[in-house]
């Protein structure tokens, strides 16, 4: 018997385990146990003021060798004038334990965010904030130093950030949520890329809001083929969630989306609860449809994916472990994830005090602990924390999910709040297996963020769906990687990718057990590549285009159109073809601005469009 609670307050011994023949072996391994003797930094603030310092981790590639190291860093709080630490680990296979490693490094004094590559160059770039927002490119030597990225308000806590090409131009962007106390408040703040190593805050794509303190962010399509941006931030219990889901409404007279709020679930059944401070998306019930789950104070709920709107709500989905002294845990971050690899989402939250409980004694919960719950068909979830190896007590916030050792299992840090983060290993072993994907994007943005996979463990399966991204985490971001379950076999008989192009590009008897690259057959591209020209009235870009069907292969037989959507400059002629394709040539105007190209393959319209900049 586990503790589980019937309401918000109460909690009584009630039967929601996961059945003993569920197994995961080892499960997860803690590999930060050894690191605590020598702990790379301290996590409470300095002085009278003793409150608990959030931190963070982050998978990354440092090197370059096709393994990533684990960063972890401790987050000021918000005013602190100190500097935030950074610790970098490579995990040594051999020995099984993490070795400190500095030499590729990024800055100790970098106020942390998460490490993802921004320029597509296949090196991870620190995204990182202080009075603003900054970046510390990443190179074959290192980091460079850190410089702005973009006009990005907030300091301290309350700033995270997900990738995502959210304007449908190819090209890799970000979402920020940040701190506003100002009677209409830009909470939630794209950065779209507008150049080689360029990003520019586009506030002005946004509704506001009312003031909030926001967690996280993370964005899916919700609704076939409808992309959506959540973002969790604090709310009066009382009121329904002011501004917390948006979807494009419009597009502005330059063909940038315009986003307003709305309200995706039933109206008899408002999202009242209090502080949501996390999210994830998921097919847990394998429809097609990505569902998502949201941290509800002190509850989660599941809103089941439609091919329209309204959103249902399945608050009973899960079961509400307790603390060890009975009391309601905090819920934070999540990700769905395919634990014993039986083809079914199961689902990973962190639990915590915040800094108010810290500070009251009246709402100090005390221990609490990452759980893990198994998908047991039917939108029913049990708990199966013991089994997992996560259910260190703690107070617990962030989490990142990542491959530290090219597996193609997920491996976990977890950020505390006053705690030395948990670097956790996965070491599942129950007989299944398993596989990853790290996407790379050619027309489509390089991260492959936001595609769609397909895994059929056998020819006559019914496939399984898989998001690009989906974690929405405070504090710190992961990479997309794509993580795969297919049971008892030792490959997958056929793996399909749809990328954000529309290219659906399929795979073969992919095994089990290890990383795979996959690499998107190039649609279209631009020249120069990094987009922009001087607005002279003669300079040329050209638009290259190797026409494909559908499915990703070549078609040398189809006729390829190029029109202009938006803003100015001009077609010197129809596209001309030749040996590598075709070409379509767009001529500068006399003034600056940007141009919005549709690009047509065989009478059928690409999803994305690409965006030239006339300076």
């Amino acid at each position: 018997m586990l503790a589980g609670c019937t309401d918000d307050s109460t909690c009584v011994p009630v039967r929601r385990a996961a059945p003993a023949s569920v197994s995961l072996g080892r499960g997860f391994v803690d590999l930060t146990a050894a690191l605590e003797a020598s702990a790379p930094f301290g996590v409470f603030a300095g002085g009278a003021n003793r409150q608990p310092q959030p931190t963070v981790g982050a998978f990354a590639d440092l090197d370059g060798d096709g393994r990533a190291e684990v960063v972890l860093a401790r987050l000021p709080r918000r005013g602190a004038d100190e500097a935030a630490p950074v610790a970098r680990y490579r995990y040594d296979a051999g020995a099984g334990r993490l070795v400190a490693d500095g030499a590729l490094g990024p800055p100790t004094d970098a106020l942390f965010v998460g490490l993802l590559d921004l320029d597509g160059d296949g090196r991870p770039d620190l995204v990182a904030r202080d009075r603003g927002v900054g970046v510390a490119w990443g190179g074959a030597a290192g980091f460079a130093p850190a410089e702005p990225l973009a006009d990005v308000p907030g300091e301290g806590e309350g700033l995270s950030t997900y990738p995502d090409d959210v304007d449908g131009d190819g090209w890799l962007d970000l979402l920020f949520v940040v701190p506003c106390n100002s009677a209409r408040c830009q909470t939630l703040l794209p950065v779209l890329r507008v150049g080689a190593r360029r990003f520019e805050a586009r506030g002005d794509l946004v509704e506001p809001t009312r003031p909030s303190w926001p967690c996280a962010v993370l964005s899916a399509a919700l609704a076939p083929d409808e992309p959506v941006i959540v973002q969790l931030t604090a709310n009066n219990p009382d009121e329904p969630q002011p501004g917390m889901f948006f979807r494009p409404a419009a597009r502005d007279g330059a063909g940038y989306p315009r986003f307003a709020a709305f309200d995706p679930v039933r109206a008899d059944e408002p999202l009242t609860a209090s502080t949501p401070m996390g999210a994830a998306a998921g097919d847990v019930d394998g429809d097609g449809l990505f569902d998502l789950v949201v941290s509800l104070d002190p509850r989660l709920t599941l809103l089941t994916g439609l091919a329209g709107w309204r959103m249902p709500q399945r608050p009973d989905a899960f079961t509400r472990v307790c603390s060890d002294g009975g009391a309601s845990m905090i819920p934070w971050a999540m990700a769905f994830l395919d634990l014993d690899l039986d083809g079914r989402l199961d689902l990973v939250t962190t639990h915590g005090d915040d800094a108010s409980s810290f500070a009251d004694a009246d709402r100090h919960i005390g221990p609490q602990r990452v759980t893990a719950q198994w998908n047991a068909g039917a939108l029913r979830f049990l708990d199966f924390t013991d089994a997992s190896g996560l259910g260190r007590r703690g107070n617990w916030r962030s989490l990142t999910v990542g491959d530290l050792d090219a597996d193609g299992a997920p491996d976990l840090v977890v950020g505390g709040n006053g705690e030395l983060p948990r670097v956790y290993r996965n070491a599942v072993d129950n007989g299944h297996h398993g596989f990853a994907l790290r996407l790379r994007g050619s027309t489509s943005n390089h991260l492959g963020a936001g595609a769609r996979v397909e895994v059929y463990p056998t020819e006559t399966s019914a496939p399984q769906h898989y998001l690009a991204g989906g974690v929405g985490s405070p504090y710190v971001s992961s990479e997309p990687l794509v993580f795969a379950a297919i049971g008892e076999r030792t490959a997958a008989a056929r793996v399909e990718v749809r990328w954000p192009s529309g290219t659906v590009q399929r795979l073969e008897n992919v095994a089990g057990g290890t990383l795979h690259e996959v690499v998107e057959p190039p649609l279209w591209a631009i020249e120069p590549p990094g987009r922009h020209l001087p607005a002279d009235g003669r300079s040329e870009a050209r638009v290259r285009v190797t026409p494909r069907r559908p499915d990703g292969s070549l078609d040398p037989d189809a006729v390829v159109d190029v029109r202009i959507t938006h803003g100015p400059g001009r077609l010197a002629g129809p596209p001309v073809r030749d040996a590598a394709g075709w070409t379509a040539v767009v001529v500068a105007p006399g003034a600056p601005g940007s141009t919005r190209v549709e690009v047509s393959v065989a009478g059928l319209a690409t999803p994305l469009r690409p965006r030239i900049w006339w300076d």
